[in-house]
């Protein structure tokens, strides 16, 4: 059972990205649809390749999850997608229960492989990731620049995978429906870079519960970068 707690929605500095996304799908007065793109909830640092597959959410994690849906549009239909990894599913879970609470409709939650991130081969590329995902960033330019070798999927190749599952089925959705995708900083930081053409950064790695919002608006795609507040075309 989730309990509200507002001070810590409030005052916790990593969630200033999430505050910003739930509060730009509240200021979408069209009725196209829109889609959030979210990094799952706090968790516990990651220190091995087994605890990246296997580690959860922590009770702040459920709570803070649970308040973003709490602070979701009640007007809108949702369907949620997660990372089949343990601390997705879990914050997709409390999201849904927390926009149940406050009246809303969740239609479904499911997961879906895309939210994994790029289809790796070589397991000794997580390495260079390194501990709690702090190279993240140089991972994404490196794989950008086909630096990784084989052992990945080429970034062009994720790139359409990417704008297959998110752009196409937002311009296929019916107006109104809002989807959100429950995923990793680094599936998060390859979608930047495939729909804001920019390399990546450490400063763009996204917090818990940060990401990004697509919105299609008389059929142009704009998408709200959470960490800016901006939105911009795609």
């Amino acid at each position: 059972m989730l309990t509200s707690n507002l001070d810590e929605w409030d005052t916790q500095d990593w969630l200033v990205d999430a505050r910003n996304l739930t509060a730009w799908s509240n200021s979408i007065a069209e009725k196209g649809p829109l889609m959030l793109l979210v990094r799952h909830s706090h968790r516990v640092a990651i220190r091995s390749l087994d605890e990246m597959s296997q580690t959860g959410i922590t009770s702040l994690g459920e709570a803070m999850a649970g308040e973003f849906g709490r602070r979701l549009p009640t007007s809108r239909s949702v369907r949620i997608f997660h990372s089949p990894i343990p601390r997705c599913k879990q914050t997709a879970e409390e999201i849904a229960e927390g926009i149940r609470q406050n009246g809303g409709n969740v239609q479904s939650v499911k997961p879906l492989f895309l939210l994994l991130g790029p289809i790796v081969t070589d397991t000794q590329l997580w390495e260079k990731v390194g501990d709690d995902g702090v190279g993240v960033a140089s991972f994404v330019t490196s794989w950008g620049r086909g630096e990784l070798g084989d052992g990945i999927e080429p970034f062009e190749e994720f790139t359409n995978r990417v704008t297959n599952g998110t752009v196409d089925i937002l311009r296929a959705s019916e107006p109104g429906l809002m989807h959100i995708l429950v995923t990793h900083d680094l599936f998060l930081m390859g979608a930047r870079k495939t729909f804001m053409k920019e390399e990546a950064r450490d400063d763009q790695r996204p917090p818990y519960l940060g990401g990004f919002g697509l919105s299609l608006i008389k059929n142009q795609v704009f998408v709200f970068d959470a960490r800016t507040a901006e939105n911009m075309k795609v």
